[in-house]
């Protein structure tokens, strides 16, 4: 497939997932109109050099002033530091962010016992002792040229996320702080890995809605123009909670039967679990269930309180 799409004169998506998944993870890039660049989530280390072909194919090289990973998780930070190395860009994260990116040796340990070895096909990020690194602080502003960006901390998938309102666009970049849009079946889904907070979740997606954003650009896996699918995850993750709240011990152990369970409320889980399973992307396939994973624990959790 082709190694990026041009959406308009100011905004393309780079494709930046490992083969055979490359359209899993987007990367946004957005350029102002005095040709001065910005990349929200550069995706994994090993596809640091798909964006640096991009870059300079565009004649963007010397041009990326700011990469904005949403949060650190190897699949839409790990190419942040070695690529602000051959641009010279800032990186700006969540402060509970930015020490992984320093020196990701923990987060590579916790990363491979939580998502195994699919890891590997993200690869190693460098460390980032000198690159510059700023905080991306909750509600500020931040302008280059004509472009202006909202920053919203929105943790819940994990506590070092951040989001991304473009203002004049009314566009927002979530990362996965409201879900995984799969486009093939226009259906959007959670994405909840340990640790997973069911609580800060809710509130982050309180505080996006409130934006009323028209345009949401998810980077798993595309762009859909209906800001209104934030309430409507907001309420697809209300059944969930709902629904696995009520179980017992027993059937939380037994993921088969809660997906069963929670399809039988949720019509978009339902129309993802009828879609062929060879149509669906392996990298999406494990994520799913740790998804599940991630929520059942929480419940577990909650009910433990």
């Amino acid at each position: 497939m082709d190694l990026y799409k041009k959406i308009d004169d100011n905004l393309y998506v780079i494709y930046t997932g490992p083969e055979p998944c490359e359209d899993y993870i987007n990367s946004y890039l957005l350029v102002s109109s005095l040709k001065k660049a910005v990349i929200i989530d550069p995706g994994p280390h090993n596809s640091t050099d798909k964006i640096y072909r991009v870059l300079k194919e565009l004649g963007l090289e010397k041009s990326l002033e700011l990469i904005i990973p949403t949060h650190v998780h190897l699949d839409h930070a790990g190419a942040s530091a070695r690529l602000a190395k051959l641009t010279g860009a800032a990186v700006i994260a969540h402060p509970r962010g930015i020490p992984h990116i320093k020196d990701p040796r923990n987060l590579w340990e916790a990363s491979r016992k939580v998502q195994g070895d699919i890891i590997d096909a993200y690869g190693r990020p460098d460390d980032g002792e000198n690159i510059e690194l700023l905080e991306a602080k909750d509600m500020s502003i931040l302008v280059l040229d004509d472009i202006e960006l909202k920053i919203l901390h929105s943790v819940g998938h994990a506590s070092h996320h951040i989001s991304i309102l473009w203002i004049s666009r009314s566009l927002l970049f979530t990362g996965d702080s409201a879900g995984i849009y799969l486009p093939e079946i226009d259906v959007v889904l959670p994405t909840t890995p340990p640790p997973f907070r069911y609580e800060a979740y809710m509130e982050s997606l309180k505080k996006m809605i409130h934006e009323k954003p028209k345009t949401l650009a998810y980077t798993h896996k595309g762009v859909r123009i209906d800001g209104e699918f934030l309430t409507k995850h907001y309420e697809q993750m209300e059944t969930w909670f709902n629904i696995l709240i009520s179980m017992d011990d027993n059937s939380l152990n037994d993921t088969k039967y809660i997906k069963m369970k929670i399809a039988e409320k949720d019509l978009f889980l339902r129309k993802y679990l009828e879609m062929s399973e060879e149509k669906d992307c392996v990298v999406n396939k494990a994520n799913l269930e740790m998804t599940f994973k991630g929520f059942i624990e929480e419940i577990k959790r909650i009910k433990s309180l």
